[in-house]
This record gives C-alpha cells, sequence and structure tokens, in this order.
C-alpha cells in the first residue's frame, strides 16, 4: 500500500487567566479544567481522500513552578495490521507548540488530512513545564485512541454460477452468473463480467451498478461445456473498479455431468 500522503493544520486554545485566588486555588481549578490527555477529537471516514481526516487534542494543566507549557504531537500509523510507526515530514507535527506565558492550562489541535484507508492512526503527545527561566521542571507523555479508517471500496465477487440447457437446442447451455458487491462502498458504474468455457472466451456482458451488499445475476449463452471441463468466471473482467480486494473476482466451477 501506498504510503500516506498527508496534510495537517493545527489550532491552539490558552486558557484564558483565571479569576483572582490563591495559588493553591488557582493550581487546583486549572488541574480539574485542564486534564492531561491526549486523544482523538474527530475521526472522519469516507470513500474518497477529502473525507478522511483526523483531529488530535492535546491538554496539560499548569503545576507549580511553571510559567509555559509545551506540547509535541508525534503521528503514528498502523497500515493493515502491521505495527505502528512514526511517520516522518507530515507538516505541522513532530514540532513544540508553547503556551503563552502564565497560563493557566494549554489545549492544542492537530489536524491531519487525506488518511490512507485500512489504517488506524494515533498521536504520542510529549508534554513539558518550563520555569521562568527556561529550565524544564517536568516531563510526560501521553498516547491518543486511534482513528482507524475502514476500507470503504467495493469488492465484487463471484458468488455463483449456475447451468440450464437450453429447451430444443441440445448443444447450448445458459449460464447464470452471480456477482456480489461484498465491499463497504457502492459500485458507481457499469462493469463487465466475462465467462470462459474450458478454453471458449464468451463475449462480456455488462453489470449494472451495484449497491454496497447487493447482487446481480448476467446470463450468458454459449456451448455447453464437457463433462469434466470447467468453467470461469471473472468479475470487473476489464479492471475498471477500484476494489478493496482485487484477488476474488473471479470463480471456477466444474461442468456438471449430463444430468447433474
Amino acid at each position: 500500500m501506498r504510503r500516506p500522503v498527508l496534510l495537517a493544520a493545527a489550532s491552539v486554545a490558552a486558557l484564558a487567566l483565571l479569576s483572582p485566588a490563591s495559588p493553591a486555588q488557582a493550581r487546583a481549578h486549572a488541574r480539574s479544567a485542564t486534564p492531561l490527555s491526549a486523544k482523538v477529537e474527530t475521526c472522519a471516514t469516507g470513500a474518497d481522500v477529502p473525507s478522511r481526516y483526523a483531529v488530535f487534542t492535546g491538554s496539560m494543566p499548569r503545576i507549580a513552578q511553571a510559567t509555559t507549557l509545551a506540547m509535541r504531537f508525534d503521528l503514528y500509523a498502523d497500515v493493515a495490521g502491521h505495527r505502528a510507526r512514526r511517520l516522518k515530514g507530515v507538516p505541522n507535527f513532530g514540532v513544540w507548540e508553547r503556551s503563552s506565558p502564565g497560563a493557566p492550562g494549554f489545549v492544542y489541535d492537530k489536524r491531519v488530512d487525506a488518511l490512507d484507508p485500512l489504517a488506524a492512526y494515533r498521536v504520542r503527545v510529549s508534554f513539558r513545564w518550563y520555569d521562568a527561566d527556561g529550565d524544564v521542571v517536568r516531563r510526560a507523555t501521553r498516547t491518543s485512541g486511534a482513528c482507524r479508517q475502514p476500507d470503504k471500496r467495493p469488492d465484487l465477487q463471484v458468488t455463483g454460477i449456475g447451468f440450464e440447457p437450453v429447451a430444443g437446442d441440445p448443444v447450448l447451455t445458459r449460464y447464470a452468473v452471480t456477482v456480489r458487491n461484498a465491499g463497504r462502498g457502492p459500485v458507481p458504474a457499469t462493469s463487465l463480467v466475462a465467462l470462459r468455457i474450458g478454453a471458449l472466451p464468451l463475449a462480456p456482458l455488462a453489470l449494472a451498478p451495484l449497491p454496497a451488499g447487493a447482487a446481480a445475476t448476467v446470463v450468458f449463452t454459449g456451448p455447453a461445456c464437457l463433462p469434466g471441463s470447467v468453467v470461469e468466471a471473472v468479475a470487473d473482467a476489464a479492471k475498471g473498479i477500484v476494489e478493496a480486494d482485487e484477488r476474488d473476482d473471479a470463480a471456477v466451477r466444474a461442468c456438471p455431468v449430463a444430468g447433474g
């Protein structure tokens, strides 16, 4: 699978200063209002690239001795069940973002676009608290949940090949080929179904667009197959449909014996 081509955007919301209170009250309020966390704020899925994106949010409270808060988002992807790996070169990721001095809490959003199907995306957020001299007084990390992108492409499969002799003509047979869309997305256009009887190919037939989960049957008329030979049907014979799995388009059935 191709490496994701990812675009990212960021926004920041530094919490407003609290109303006058004792330092202890202010710190307690900041902790309760701004938890230390990393989470998936939005996980948008879709069949086309623009509709697949995620927004991750990091948040951190101010602590004693800290005057400036900072966090860094690193993006990870688990593609098709493989171990998650950090994605490098994604715009706006892997850089430190800082709060305004004296902010009681810090919340930052990172958006990433053009997510690949069959992948799960998460962020690892690193947190730092700096004192007035610029020294780090605390470090922490949190990992968000995953934004999982299901594969919403169609998937055509031949689920049946039926045989019916043509009445009054012993040398001809009707072959009923049933094709099902087993994917999560519709087949938006007419596709072609091919049939081969032994070594003899027949002219392909058109299959109308199929919604996800739907099935349709096309009927070929051709020479009766010979017992011991095989009949092969292929969905999307012209390879005009982008499918979730291109390997399951064909089915083979043995020619039945006479009267079978």
